[in-house]
């Protein structure tokens, strides 16, 4: 999904109010070259997650190989994973633990990949009240995961990677209204 993730970050400005976390599918002995090859596509920083790092605005967060990243309070948890072997599932892990801290402020993305990571924490991030969006299989490289999250009936849009950027734009316009106290509590 290097291709996806180069696209979307390419296509927000700097200053578009929202703090990403990138959750990949990593050997647990490889060092990512994620953070490296985004920071030539995009001006937004890019961080490799620590334990008790606050997610910030118009910030980057990549998951480091080996780990389990969770979300509490704002701030991000990293623990090594509960699993030696097997099948491990980080996307599905991490927005569970974000529809839990973010409720209706969540937004879960899935872009090209393999597998079926990911689906099963959409549905958490969609009935908490969270936006759901997954890149349109004919436009992903590797369709297995966006085709998992849309089969599940919760994606609110299915689209190109390269209108996503929009709509998290236009979403992002409409959460601050709300947190601005025009509509949900903070």
């Amino acid at each position: 999904g290097l291709d996806a993730l180069s696209t979307l970050f390419s296509s927000l400005p700097a200053d578009n109010g929202m703090g990403f976390v990138v959750i990949q599918h990593l050997a647990p002995d490889r060092e990512s070259l994620v953070p490296e090859l985004l920071a030539r596509k995009t001006a937004l920083p890019i961080h490799v997650a620590v334990d008790e790092t606050l997610v910030e605005p118009n910030q980057i967060y990549i998951i480091p190989p080996n780990a389990q990243l969770t979300i509490e309070g704002g701030f991000l948890r990293v623990a090594r994973p509960s699993q030696v072997h097997g099948l491990r599932t980080p996307i599905d892990t991490f927005f569970h633990s974000l529809a839990d801290d973010q409720g209706p402020f969540a937004i879960g993305m899935i872009l090209s990949g393999a597998g079926s990571d990911g689906a099963v924490g959409l549905r958490a991030v969609k009935e908490q009240g969270g936006l759901t969006i997954a890149q349109s299989a004919e436009t992903a490289q590797f369709a297995s995961m966006p085709n998992s999250a849309i089969s599940t009936g919760m994606i609110d849009h299915i689209l190109p990677v390269e209108d996503i950027a929009q709509v998290l734009i236009q979403y992002a316009k409409y959460l601050y209204d709300l947190r601005d106290g025009k509509g949900l509590d903070t």
